[in-house]
């Protein structure tokens, strides 16, 4: 992993940033329908996946929503589901983690307004929701993580109860192996960054046990 930073922009690259709220701002004030990975859509593509951890998690939380979205960006996922989020008559935030200077665009450009509330680190998150959300959504992110197993191994041990991988990186290799990422740059940015992929059957045993 080390070497692959190394080797790569990272995804502190300026040209990630200007793009992401760019677009995030147009998303927010209706301009675009959506955004994901700095894609622009002409209509909004749900997930399976994450409406399922929603209505989990509304499940698990006595009809409220309270989750933790790593690695969220600027509210792609929120914003995706907005729709369906204004309908509900219960309690809800959406937190997500991020990078401390995608955090603080977050909080500076989205969270007055709405449901929205970033933070710069896991730890940081803990120290100012009261109480922990049960659910946390890993969506496109975990394969960006240095040590992404240890991270797991910490939320669970917080007492999470539902755990949402959406767009996960899995081979059908027994091993996990690390790449660096090359995006299109034409649809995305020039800029380079390390990634996992996982062994799909040693991801689901580690979790198992």
């Amino acid at each position: 992993w080390e070497e692959a930073v190394r080797q790569s922009d990272g995804w502190d690259a300026a040209i990630i940033e200007k793009k992401t709220l760019d677009l995030a701002l147009k998303v927010r004030d209706g301009h675009i329908e959506w955004e994901q990975d700095t894609v622009v859509y002409s209509k909004i593509v749900y997930s399976p996946t994450i409406l399922a951890f929603l209505l989990l998690a509304l499940e698990i939380q006595n009809d409220a929503l309270h989750i933790v979205d790593f690695g969220g960006s600027l509210g792609t996922n929120y914003f995706q589901h907005r729709k369906l989020l204004r309908q509900l008559r219960t309690p809800f935030s959406w937190n997500i983690i991020e990078r401390p200077a995608l955090a603080k665009l977050g909080n500076e450009h989205f969270a007055v307004h709405t449901h929205l509330r970033f933070f710069p680190g896991l730890d940081d998150a803990m120290n100012q929701l009261d109480p922990i959300p049960k659910a946390f959504l890993f969506s496109g992110s975990l394969q960006y993580i240095a040590d992404p197993l240890a991270l797991l191994e910490r939320v669970i041990e917080l007492g999470t109860t539902l755990l949402a991988f959406d767009r996960l990186l899995v081979s059908p290799e027994d091993r996990d192996a690390v790449f660096i990422q090359h995006p299109n740059q034409t649809v995305h940015y020039p800029a380079t960054y390390p990634v996992w992929c996982f062994g799909k059957d040693r991801f689901i045993d580690h979790l198992t046990r």
